[in-house]
């Protein structure tokens, strides 16, 4: 489980994103289909480049330039299959069930309550299918 959880890291890695992701839900609608809101999106790719262990995991595995491609590629499908209010819920399920994540780096617990959600896992298995060959 160790490469799945380093590259989980995308979307829960900061509590900086839990609390973009309650602005963002002030000022945007929640009802919409995908997200579009651009510092949402650099957020989950940002949270999913920063350096730390999990990211050091992920670049041994596929190389730098497929870890850009990986987090473009998930950023991408949680924009397209999620709206802002699914999002914030895993984000307050892996905070809520699975304790604070700590040094940036999610835990396998909080990987495992962020996987629950078909269109988070889905996006991880279609981005990883493009950058391992």
């Amino acid at each position: 489980m160790g490469g799945i959880h380093n590259i989980w890291s995308i979307d829960m890695h900061k509590k900086t994103i839990l609390t973009l992701v309650l602005t963002l839900l002030l000022f945007t609608g929640v009802a919409q289909a995908k997200i579009t809101n651009k510092a949402f999106l650099m957020e989950i790719f940002n949270g999913c480049i920063a350096e730390g262990k999990d990211y050091d995991d992920l670049a041994k595995m596929i190389g730098v330039g497929s870890t850009f491609e990986y987090c473009g590629c998930a950023a991408n499908e949680i924009s397209k299959n999620m709206n802002i209010k699914d999002a914030m819920n895993v984000g307050i399920d892996v905070l809520v069930e699975g304790g604070e994540i700590t040094e940036g780096e999610m835990s396998d617990k909080q990987l495992a309550i962020a996987l629950r959600n078909k269109n988070f896992s889905n996006a991880i298995v279609e981005c990883l299918s493009k950058v391992i060959r």
